[in-house]
């Protein structure tokens, strides 16, 4: 089965309206905290999609809050959401936004065949060993404090729930599977949690054995002592680059200073997020996220960064998720990461910096 742009990692696309209903409440506007350029100084106007609950986007908001765009002369008009990367893709193709996150999923293999030309033109994060990785799949507490759980093979014959077919986490979930040597067969498998509210009850009421999380939800459950830390993209996919930044090929032939620019302050950005190691995120990106996440300082510091990297997208890091989606059958056509990957910004970005 082809999973559709239309599906959206299992929900449909929103109607028109409903996108202008939800950009009118949620705000497509430059902060008006950020450091604004003056317009004199603005070289360039950026319309960027941000949703402040996911760590890959904290090097745009770091240099947003920091200074660092303006630095540039580049004005970011910060348009917020809170669903899942995909539903920007409507947006970019038809201008409204410039730039946004994506993941590995289904509909960036499947825009292709909708005619559309959204390209990964750098990375944000990656598994790194020693860092705390964004995706998790979480243990029951009790599971994992008795014994009864310490290695990858102990899932044979629990409940794990992967959420959504197509989504990071679902894809996490099977390479675990497949890094032990087991099918869905081996466990009681399920795809019938959908959001972060519900994987929490569903641990904490023992539902499920084993849940798969984004961060903080995972950082949560550890604090709350609902559930332990068990595998993540470093254990099954290591040093899998797991987000990436892109844009339509439209957009990056004819803004090619723009985005370098972008880039250029993204490198800076990413200098001084990783410099204070994978303990916790730096006092000032500290308080760069509690500001727009609306969480306390204290909440935020307890939280354990992903590694940033700002860098070069590699075809496997596409091609590899993309064969599992084939295999599943929520992507029809291959697709040769060369249609989807611009690698040309980053070397000029580096080069202007140097």
């Amino acid at each position: 089965m082809v999973v559709p742009l239309s599906g959206m990692l299992g929900s449909r696309l929103p109607s028109r309206r409903e996108v202008i209903a939800s950009l009118a409440a949620l705000g497509a506007l430059p902060l008006s905290r950020a450091r604004r350029v003056s317009a004199a100084a603005t070289k360039y106007t950026i319309k960027v999609a941000i949703n402040p609950n996911v760590y890959g986007y904290l090097p745009i908001m770091y240099g947003i809050d920091q200074g660092f765009f303006a630095d540039e002369g580049i004005e970011v008009a910060v348009t917020h959401f809170n669903a899942s990367s995909v539903t920007q893709f409507p947006n970019l193709v038809k201008g409204a936004l410039n730039i946004a996150s994506g993941v590995p999923a289904p509909p960036l293999f499947n825009q292709i065949a909708e005619g559309w030309d959204i390209k990964a033109f750098a990375t944000t994060s990656a598994a790194r060993s020693g860092w705390h990785d964004e995706l998790w799949v979480m243990v029951r507490k009790d599971l994992w404090d008795s014994g009864a759980v310490r290695k990858l093979s102990d899932v044979r014959g629990r409940r794990i729930d992967a959420a959504t077919p197509g989504a990071p986490i679902n894809l996490l979930v099977n390479q675990l599977l497949l890094k032990t040597g087991l099918s869905r067969s081996d466990v009681i498998y399920s795809e019938r949690l959908r959001d972060q509210v519900s994987m929490v009850s569903a641990l904490r009421n023992q539902a499920v054995d084993f849940v798969a999380v984004v961060e903080p939800t995972a950082s949560q459950m550890v604090e709350n002592d609902i559930g332990m830390r068990f595998a993540s993209n470093q254990d099954v996919a290591p040093n899998a680059q797991t987000a990436f930044l892109i844009a339509s090929a439209k957009y990056l032939a004819e803004n090619k200073d723009a985005v370098t620019g972008f880039l250029r302050v993204c490198m800076r950005s990413r200098e001084e997020l990783v410099k204070t190691g994978p303990r916790a995120f730096p006092p000032a990106a500290q308080k760069v996220l509690a500001t727009w996440t609306q969480r306390s300082e204290d909440e935020v510091a307890k939280l354990a960064p992903p590694y940033f990297t700002i860098e070069e997208v590699r075809p496997e890091s596409l091609s590899v998720p993309e064969d599992f989606w084939i295999t599943a059958g929520l992507v029809k056509n291959k697709v040769s990461p060369s249609y989807l990957i611009d690698n040309s910004f980053i070397p000029l970005a580096r080069k202007r910096r140097a």
